[in-house]
C-alpha cells in the first residue's frame, strides 16, 4: 500500500444549519443559476429516508439542476447501505446484517418496487458502492475494505445471491471509520473520513490499494458521496446537495476538482444515496472520451489492439457511447464485423468510427456534438466479447487512436488526427 498526500484543492463549504425537510420537494423548486458544465447525460439518484421509504431523483448532467422527485413506499426497513447496480436495480442491507435486491418497477411518474433477500446475515459493512462490475464494501468491526464480483449486471439484470461472489480483502485495516464510500471509475473510489479528508483509494488487488489525500480537511460535514461517472459526483451535506466535477478521478489528486454548485440548499434528507454509474458523459474541450470516465481506466485507452490501428474498449453491453469528435453521421450500418456501427465524419476532418452496438440512438445524417450520445455498447457483429471498436482514419488513412484518447482522459490538448502514428498500437507492430 502506498499513501500519497496531493494537496491543492481546499474547497470551503458552508456547514451551518439548513432547513429541515421531509424528504425532497414534490416539485425541482428554486435552485441556484448554474453555467453548463460541458457533460451529457441524465444523473439518476436513488436514496432512503429514515422512515424506511425509497425515493428517486435526477439530475440534468448539464446545467445541474434537478429535474425529477419521486417517493416510493416503505422498504420494511431503514437500510444500513445502499448502492445502485443500474437503472432499476439497488442493493440494500439491513442493520442484521441482511442483503436484498430492490427491483424498481416504475419510476416515470411513480415509484415502486418488490424485494428479494438474497442473503440473511453476514452484510454488516458500514457503506456499499459499485463501479460497474465490482463491488466494494467497508467493515466496521474489522476495519476492512471488501471487493465482491458481480457477475451479471446492466440491462436490468438481477444478480442472485450466486452472482456475487469472490470475496477479495482490498485493505485490511483502516477503513471502518469512514463517513461515505463512492465509486468514481473503475477500481477508483472516493471517500470522506471522520477528521473531514476527502480521500481516493485505487484497489490494485487482494491486500493492495493506493490511497491519496486529495482534500485534508473541510469534507467531514458530508453524509453521503455519489458519483454519475465522467468526474462528476455530490455531496450530501445536511440537508443540501452539492455538486462536483474532478477532472481526472483517476489522478490521485484534489488541484481539478471544480469548485461546488448548488443542486438544492435544503430538502436532502435521505439517510442513504446512490447515484447509477456511467451515465454521464463530459467534453474536453471539443473532444470527449467515447465511455463515461467510470467505465474504462486509462489503461483501457492505452492498450494495443490485435491486428491493425484501432482500440477495442471492453465494457458490459449497455454501457453508453458518446462521438468523440462532433461532426456529421455519414453512415449507420448493421454488417459485416462491424455489426451495428456509426461513422462520422469529425469536425476535425477526420472519420471516427464505432462498432459492435447494440442499439444506435443517433440517425443517419444527423449533427452530433463531441460528447453527446450515439448509441449503447454490446457484442454485435465479429466481435466474441461486448466491447467497443474505435477507429480513427485520416484521408483513408488507419490511425492509432490511443493518444488521442490518452489526452482526452489526461485533459490535455488533443493533437491533431493527421499527427497520429499509424503504427506501433497493434500487435503485429510490436
Amino acid at each position: 500500500m502506498r499513501s500519497v498526500i496531493k494537496r491543492g484543492f481546499m474547497t470551503v463549504l458552508a456547514v451551518g444549519a439548513l432547513a429541515a425537510g421531509t424528504g425532497l420537494a414534490a416539485s425541482p423548486g428554486a435552485q441556484a443559476a448554474t453555467s453548463a458544465t460541458g457533460c451529457t447525460g441524465t444523473v439518476n439518484i436513488y436514496g432512503s429516508l429514515s422512515d424506511g421509504r425509497l425515493t428517486f431523483g435526477q439530475i440534468n448532467a448539464n446545467t445541474q439542476t434537478r429535474t425529477k422527485v419521486l417517493t416510493g413506499a416503505n422498504l420494511g426497513f431503514a437500510p444500513k447501505t445502499l448502492t445502485t447496480l443500474n437503472y432499476n436495480t439497488v442493493l440494500a442491507t439491513t442493520t442484521g446484517g441482511a442483503l436484498y435486491r430492490v427491483d424498481i418497477g416504475t419510476n416515470n411518474t411513480s415509484l415502486s418496487f418488490t424485494k428479494t433477500l438474497l442473503s440473511s446475515q453476514g452484510w454488516t459493512h458500514s457503506h456499499l458502492t459499485y463501479d460497474g462490475n465490482y463491488l466494494y464494501g467497508n467493515v466496521p468491526a474489522t476495519g476492512e475494505l471488501l471487493r465482491y464480483t458481480v457477475t451479471v449486471n446492466g440491462n436490468g439484470t438481477k444478480p442472485a445471491a450466486a452472482n456475487i461472489t469472490t470475496r477479495v480483502v482490498i485493505g485490511a485495516s483502516g477503513f471502518g471509520s469512514l463517513r461515505t464510500l463512492t465509486a468514481t471509475a473503475p477500481k477508483t473510489l472516493m471517500a470522506t473520513s471522520t477528521a473531514g479528508e476527502l480521500i481516493s483509494y485505487k484497489a490494485n488487488g487482494a491486500n493492495s490499494y493506493t490511497r491519496h489525500t486529495l482534500s485534508p480537511s473541510t469534507w467531514g460535514g458530508m453524509k453521503n458521496l455519489l458519483s454519475a461517472g465522467s468526474g462528476i459526483f455530490y455531496g450530501q451535506n445536511a440537508t443540501a446537495l452539492y455538486a462536483y466535477r474532478d477532472a481526472n478521478p483517476t489522478d490521485g489528486s484534489g488541484a481539478d476538482i471544480s469548485a461546488s454548485k448548488t443542486i438544492d440548499a435544503s430538502g436532502w434528507t435521505q439517510t442513504k444515496l446512490s447515484a447509477q454509474h456511467n451515465t454521464v458523459t463530459c467534453a474536453n474541450g471539443n473532444y470527449a472520451l467515447p465511455l463515461p470516465t467510470s467505465a474504462a481506466d486509462r489503461s483501457d485507452y492505452a492498450a494495443d489492439h490485435h491486428d491493425h490501428p484501432g482500440s477495442d474498449l471492453f465494457v458490459p453491453i449497455g454501457t453508453k457511447v458518446a462521438a468523440i469528435n462532433g461532426g456529421k453521421v455519414v453512415g449507420v450500418i448493421n454488417s459485416g464485423e462491424c455489426g451495428r456501427g456509426v461513422f462520422i465524419r469529425g469536425n476535425d476532418g477526420a472519420d471516427y468510427g464505432y462498432c459492435h452496438f447494440n442499439s444506435i440512438t443517433i440517425a443517419n445524417g444527423a449533427t452530433v456534438t463531441a460528447g453527446q450520445q450515439i448509441g449503447w455498447s454490446g457484442i454485435s457483429g465479429g466481435a466474441n466479447n461486448p466491447h467497443l471498436h474505435v477507429q480513427i482514419k485520416t484521408s483513408g488513412t488507419n490511425r492509432c487512436p490511443q493518444a488521442l484518447l490518452l489526452a482526452i482522459y489526461d485533459n490535455r490538448p488533443v493533437p491533431a488526427p493527421t499527427s497520429l502514428a499509424t503504427t506501433g498500437c497493434y500487435f503485429a507492430t510490436r
